[in-house]
């Protein structure tokens, strides 16, 4: 009888390992990631910037260029303390929309900075720092090395305003991109009705006790080149270092998944051959590449979880949680169609078959995506995929 079972799971195996179509699972799976990507797609336009983070720009004729200022991008930074500014310029043209939106990681009372906008024929308001440098000669603010600063565009200095935006303590927001809870300090938004360069000064004013991190949203296009698409997921976690995060509290759950997930699958994995002794399934490089893939995918899932609750802690229940959930399940579908490929499609020589190579190539390329995987992922998958059609098996039932 024990014999017979045996027998019975070994060509249960070889038929799955078999298929000649994607399974139903995998289908009905990877149907529903692509609906929730495309769900994905209609909201993150809304939430999403392009990250910066200049250096250097600690004196106007320094400022960071920003050369699209109306294509949405958050600028990072931090500021020393006390009088300490950050300079960023921009050319903008009749009509064009100046939005601005400062804000800071933790909402201290203690660190409140505040914005300077300068540009031609603005009418001055507020009360500028003595410190905060205008984009011409100014006496008593620059010094020597700095006195000679100027727009560059033939602009008369008279015809320079500046619009002092003191900085604020708000409430936590949750910002669904990344995901964080930020703290809102100054906004600025005005119609330009007057082309030429415009600058931004981000200062700690003078009653501030210490210095922080603070961001900087600019513009309201939202849009992506490829490779910054691309590298998002690495961009997120230079996010949430600037946060004050620790490497431990980024990478803990994806470090934790895979030692689960890969101890799990080795306790288990060693079947009962067909003479009742104990044998090592042969998974090869299509199971292992899958299973891997499949393992950083449930891993990356973690890690936006934990993220998304460190985030909603600070800001309370939100329906723009729904945009990190859509990507979690995402992240947790593709995972369990690259594990079940890897623990059950890999065929008899360890390549897998031919149209299990397919759907880890639609898994692959979904990641990409969706930022699972944390592109490690998502190359394994498109890997195996390659590696099964061109070796794989195609045996049919």
């Amino acid at each position: 009888m024990r014999r017979r079972e045996n027998r019975t799971y070994g060509r249960s195996r070889e038929q799955a390992d078999g298929e000649t179509g994607m399974s139903p699972f995998a289908i009905a799976v990877l149907m529903l990631g692509g609906l929730l990507i495309l769900c994905a797609f209609l909201i993150t336009p809304a939430v999403a910037h392009v990250p910066l983070t200049p250096e250097g720009n600690h004196h106007i004729d320094d400022a960071f260029v920003l050369a699209d200022p109306t294509k949405s991008w958050v600028v990072y930074g931090d500021l020393d303390g006390a009088g300490d500014v950050r300079y960023y310029s921009m050319a903008m043209a009749t009509g064009d929309e100046l939005r601005l939106s400062l804000f800071t990681p933790d909402g201290s009372t203690a660190f409140v900075p505040g914005i300077v906008v300068t540009g031609p024929g603005l009418a001055p308001s507020g009360t500028l720092p003595p410190f905060v440098e205008m984009p011409h000669d100014h006496a008593g603010v620059h010094d020597e090395e700095h006195d000679d600063a100027h727009p560059g565009d033939g602009t008369g200095a008279e015809e320079y305003g500046a619009v002092v935006i003191e900085g604020t303590v708000g409430e936590a927001e949750f910002e669904p991109f990344t995901p964080s809870a930020l703290y809102p300090s100054a906004e600025y938004s005005q119609v330009v009705t007057e082309a030429g360069t415009y600058y931004v000064a981000v200062y700690a004013p003078d009653g501030s006790p210490a210095g922080g991190n603070f961001g900087l949203a600019v513009g309201y296009r939202e849009e992506f080149t490829f490779s910054e698409w691309l590298l998002v997921p690495f961009s997120v976690l230079a996010i949430h270092r600037w946060e004050g995060q620790s490497w431990a509290l980024l990478f803990g759950p994806l470090v934790l998944t895979l030692v689960v997930g890969f101890g799990l699958i080795l306790r288990r994995g060693r079947r009962v051959g067909p003479t009742g002794e104990r044998a090592a399934p042969n998974r090869g490089p299509f199971g292992w590449l899958a299973v891997t893939a499949g393992l950083l995918y449930l891993g990356t899932g973690a890690m936006l979880l934990v993220q998304t609750a460190v985030a909603l802690a600070k800001s309370g229940p939100t329906a723009a949680a729904a945009l990190p959930g859509i990507y979690l399940l995402v992240a947790v579908l593709l995972g369990s169609v690259a594990l079940r490929n890897g623990l059950h499609r890999t065929g008899r020589d360890g390549w897998g078959t031919r149209n299990a190579g397919l759907s880890m190539i639609v898994v692959g390329i979904v990641g990409l995506v969706a930022w699972a995987g944390l592109l490690v992922g998502p190359v394994l998958a498109i890997a195996a995929g390659a590696g099964a059609l061109v070796r794989g098996e195609t045996r049919t039932e």
